[in-house]
């Protein structure tokens, strides 16, 4: 009592039911988590994710996968495997006897 509640307006005691602390309660102003402990969103941390920065992910360099330029794997020198122009040594180029 030597406290009032500002939520709660002076009413008379024989009113102090359940129902009408109730409804006086929920015109209270909703109480805010610890605003004294704001917890930011990690700015200092910026998210990988996020493309306002370069995506690591998001090849910013060509990738050299792509066909734009060389693939390694595909040979640019006469592959040794293929027939060349020359006639094969296995290949007899007098009748066998």
């Amino acid at each position: 009592p030597e406290f009032p509640n500002p939520c709660i307006p002076s009413v008379p005691q024989s009113l102090h039911s359940q129902s009408v602390l109730q409804s006086l309660h929920s015109q209270c102003p909703p109480i805010p988590a610890f605003p004294e402990f704001p917890i930011p969103a990690f700015p200092e941390f910026p998210n990988p994710c996020i493309p306002s920065i370069p995506n690591p992910c998001i090849p910013s360099v060509p990738n050299p996968c792509a066909p734009s330029v060389p693939n390694p794997c595909i040979p640019r020198v006469p592959n040794p495997c293929a027939p060349r122009a020359s006639p094969s040594p296995c290949i007899p180029r007098v009748p066998n006897p």
